[in-house]
């Protein structure tokens, strides 16, 4: 059982409800400057990149599918980022749900 802050944070993650750079730049948050890139990257901070993209998510997806015993090129969107990790385990709606929370603790 995932707990429920953890599956609140994933719906607004799913929703794109997450405050990244370029949410709280539109809702004029941030100015400019503060807009910039993140983690020096050259690329502005929003929900794809943060969570998949980032230094720390890429190497952590990585390790990730290792432990699982995956090799794969994942997607560059969260979402069918999600669906095609789950759907690495075969058409087994157990292996399925096991993965997607992997997932949700792995975010």
């Amino acid at each position: 059982m995932v707990p429920l802050k953890v599956l609140i944070f994933a719906w607004h993650l799913g929703l794109n409800r997450i405050p990244t750079k370029d949410k709280l730049f539109k809702r004029r948050v941030l100015t400019d400057v503060e807009h910039g890139y993140s983690a020096n990257c050259g690329l502005t901070e929003d929900r794809d990149h943060l969570f998949i993209f980032s230094d720390i998510y890429s190497k952590n997806w990585q390790l990730t599918g290792s432990w699982l015993g995956f090799s794969t090129a994942f997607h560059g969107n969260l979402m069918a980022h999600l669906t095609q990790f789950g759907g690495l385990g075969g058409f087994s709606t157990k292996v399925r749900y096991s993965l997607h929370i992997i997932w949700i603790v792995v975010v």
